[in-house]
């Protein structure tokens, strides 16, 4: 299922952020939606996470256009955007949390998993884009992946401890530095300092509907408010 057009550029693009709602979607579209959903999750892991050339440490690519010649990467996103390996991992988390899908392939799901968690030791919330160490960080991207610990917490033989213990610490951290509280110029509750394009500077040190969005749904996860399987 390609990207589109929507938001501008070519319309054959497999990307990243097209993928976590998209599988949910597909797999409870009824006869064949599991099958629709694997491959359009397997398509961008091979993609966007697989050694391209053989080499492991080859880093993640977020975005590819389909030409008549076959698949190439996109420059923009870049490598090293944070998202992009936040939605990856949201989605397969999500693959994970679905026991008896026989089309998941859980050896490559496995597989990707290993290059997803590379930076269990890392800052907590990352930069938004790896090239720029010292630049603007994205908290958006961290809430995305505390969410995807949280559900991959609930998975059994997954590091269930670390993945929960690592997801409360960034949960944590962005409560008590980027949200917005009482007696401030901004209204209670905004998830600051998220970033939308640094390469680009736009929005670099901003609200965004995905940090909100993911920060509550942590939130309330970890509260036992909602259930993540259901989420």
């Amino acid at each position: 299922m390609p990207w589109g057009a929507a938001l501008g550029g070519d319309r054959e693009q497999a990307r990243a952020d097209g993928v976590p709602g998209t599988v949910q979607l597909l797999a409870a579209a009824g006869p064949g939606g599991g099958a629709a959903a694997a491959a359009h999750l397997h398509r961008h892991l091979d993609l966007c996470v697989g050694d391209h050339g053989g080499d492991p440490g080859a880093p993640l690519r977020p975005a590819w256009r389909h030409t008549g010649a076959g698949w190439e990467p996109c420059a923009d996103p870049p490598p090293g955007w944070s998202r992009g390996r936040a939605w990856l991992l949201l989605a397969v988390a999500d693959a994970l949390g679905r026991p008896g899908e026989a089309d998941w392939r859980p050896d490559g799901l496995a597989g990707a998993l290993r290059r997803l968690l590379t930076d269990d030791g890392g800052p907590l919330v990352p930069p938004a884009d790896d090239a720029l160490p010292d630049g603007p960080r994205d908290t958006s991207a961290a809430a995305i992946t505390a969410v995807a610990l949280l559900k991959l917490a609930r998975v059994p033989g997954q590091e269930a401890e670390r993945h929960g213990e690592r997801a409360a610490a960034i949960l944590d951290r962005l409560v008590a530095d980027h949200l917005s509280g009482a007696g401030g110029e901004r209204p209670v509750g905004m998830l600051l300092d998220g970033c939308y394009d640094a390469e680009r500077g736009t929005a670099v040190r901003h609200e965004l509907v995905w940090g909100d969005f993911f920060l509550a749904l942590g939130l309330a996860g970890r509260c036992g408010l909602v259930d993540l399987d259901e989420v």
